[in-house]
């Protein structure tokens, strides 16, 4: 999974300690460029016929600087985790309860998150009113995974699931609003009753660690 940097934890607590002053909405406080290779850095759309490439924040303390208060909440139960189980369980419960899936009961395959950054429109473009497919430059995905899935949060601090489709070095999904993006991984996690589909086969499957 993308390493956390252990300086968000203490900037962070730092920043609830004075009252969530600290970082200002929308202005970045460290150098985004990206540190740790495998992971995404682009993403990409088409609105109108033309090719866009999003805004795309990768860095932890960025994408919190950036959330609103209801984001900021829901971004330190995993990013500010006591410790490594605390992490886990919280992952578990997200996924299942978001996208409705069963998490496998084999604790190697646990679901986790795999990867996470920030979206954005760049300026002066708007969000259709239908929303918009979103193709990740996601290296760790191969074409055929089913066990990839897009968690979105959103303004008010809840979290969508946006149905996924992996390619050989993407990740595909709808969306209609823009903000932090967890990549989790769950590997033969099972799809809910009734589900037929083959973008949520009964088991899922994929090559994620």
């Amino acid at each position: 999974m993308k390493k956390k940097v252990l300086a968000v934890i203490a900037a962070m607590t730092m920043t609830l300690s004075m009252g969530m002053t600290a970082f200002a909405a929308n202005s970045p406080v460290v150098d985004d460029t990206p540190d740790q290779e495998g992971y995404a850095t682009t993403a990409t759309t088409t609105i109108g016929g033309v090719a866009v490439t999003l805004d795309f924040t990768w860095d932890e303390v960025n994408m919190y600087a950036q959330a609103t208060e209801a984001q900021r909440a829901e971004l330190l139960k995993y990013f500010d985790a006591e410790n490594e189980a605390a992490m886990n369980a919280y992952v578990k419960t997200l996924f299942e309860s978001v996208t409705g899936y069963t998490a496998s009961a084999d604790a190697n395959k646990a679901p986790f998150v795999k990867d996470y950054f920030s979206l954005d429109l760049p300026a002066g473009v708007t969000m259709p009113a239908g929303g918009i497919d979103i193709t990740i430059e996601a290296p760790y995905a191969t074409a055929g995974d089913t066990a990839w899935f897009l968690l979105h949060l959103k303004e008010d601090g809840t979290w969508e699931y946006i149905k996924t489709t992996a390619g050989n070095g993407t990740l595909t999904g709808r969306f209609t609003s823009l903000s932090p993006v967890y990549v989790i991984c769950a590997p033969d996690a099972k799809a809910p009753a009734g589900t037929t589909t083959a973008a949520t086969a009964a088991t899922a499957r994929c090559s994620c660690r």
